[in-house]
């Protein structure tokens, strides 16, 4: 009786360039048959920005602009009645500032008529 020959394994040889070049002109040529226009190169056309779905990108620039926003100093009337207002509530003006970013709202001093 003859001996079982071992199963011969499937080795993964990587690609020469040649196949490589070979493969997507088949790829190519199978798209144009389909109706599709091939560019000539992949970055013909491509301006470089970001993609359609990069929305990191957007939200970072986003909170950018808002942190921009919310630090940049208030006119001088702005700041004038922020001061009188921390003045009455015993604050200081950063904190009242702080309260107003965080808060969303304008903090109140409360009137001995509503204890």
């Amino acid at each position: 009786m003859l001996a079982a020959r071992p199963a011969a394994k499937y080795k993964y040889r990587p690609k020469t360039g040649q196949q490589l070049a070979q493969m997507r002109s088949q790829r190519v040529e199978r798209l144009e048959y389909q109706g599709y226009v091939v560019p000539l190169h992949p970055m013909i056309g491509h301006n470089l920005g970001p993609g359609l779905f990069d929305w990191d990108i957007f939200e970072r620039r986003q909170m950018a602009d808002a942190h921009t926003a919310a630090w940049t100093p208030p006119s001088y009337d702005v700041a004038r009645r922020r001061v009188e207002q921390a003045r009455k509530l015993g604050l200081s003006y950063d904190d009242y500032a702080l309260e107003i970013l965080e808060r969303g709202r304008y903090l109140q001093v409360k009137s001995q008529d509503d204890i």
